[in-house]
């Protein structure tokens, strides 16, 4: 009797943890083998804890790489909280890697939001000004975005405020792209310059801070094939339920 009784609960218990894995995407949504071919740069998660340093008001002062590759956002500082990843207030906080060797075609993939408007603010930068930027509301529109990187993509209107989305970025001169979720993206000229290390939350020069969150961020020193990239899409989007 005791012995059943223990059995069933054990069951339970272990259901309930599948259950939970199952939910967090850890077991149904592992991420795909590609992000660990080499190509990855750098690869943020706001929800493993044990590459984050923060203090005890959850202001972080260091992201360390999950790859290990030593490229850690570690100068600046900004918040964290379980809801909404690492958080940045619009005046001051930002993360920044050393200068390291990061030349186009660049690719990146955010999970990002922008709680409020941002006039000419910076999401992301290089380690300068206009290395390989992602504007926000350059046109006063409330919800536009662009690429900089010594030239001017037009502005994308798919991304409102205070809506999580994913942004799927090439920078590779002529031929750069900005896609917003799935919506088609044309390809058009950023300009030539090379990121050279990485900066989230403010320019390059560390100006025009934004007010933004991000989740997840993964930097990628190729140009991915459509299935590569639409299978790292689909892991970000199903872990963070972005249709």
């Amino acid at each position: 009797m005791y012995t059943k009784k223990y059995s069933v609960m054990i069951t339970r218990s272990l259901s309930l943890a599948i259950q939970s894995r199952v939910q967090n995407g850890a077991l149904l949504n592992q991420p795909p083998s590609i992000i660990r071919d080499g190509n990855t740069v750098a690869w943020y998660d706001s929800s493993l804890l044990s590459s984050i340093t923060k203090d005890g008001s959850n202001i972080v002062s260091r992201v360390n790489d999950k790859l290990g590759s030593g490229h850690d956002l570690k100068y600046g500082g900004f918040g964290w909280n379980a809801v909404d990843g690492f958080t940045f207030n619009g005046t001051t906080q930002y993360g920044k890697t050393d200068p390291f060797v990061f030349v186009q075609p660049e690719k990146i993939y955010i999970v990002v939001k922008f709680p409020i408007a941002n006039i000419s603010k910076y999401a992301l930068d290089g380690n300068s000004l206009v290395s390989g930027g992602i504007q926000r509301d350059w046109f006063n529109s409330d919800h536009d975005t662009r690429l900089v990187a010594g030239a001017n993509t037009t502005r994308k209107l798919d991304l409102l405020n205070n809506t999580w989305g994913i942004l799927t970025v090439l920078f590779n001169g002529t031929n750069s792209i900005l896609r917003i979720n799935t919506v088609s993206a044309s390809v058009e000229n950023a300009g030539v310059n090379n990121m050279g290390g990485i900066t989230i939350g403010c320019s390059g020069a560390g100006t025009m801070f934004a007010n933004m969150c991000f989740k997840e961020a993964i930097f990628r020193k190729v140009v991915d094939t459509a299935p590569n990239e639409l299978l790292i899409y689909n892991y970000l989007a199903k872990k963070y339920s972005i249709v």
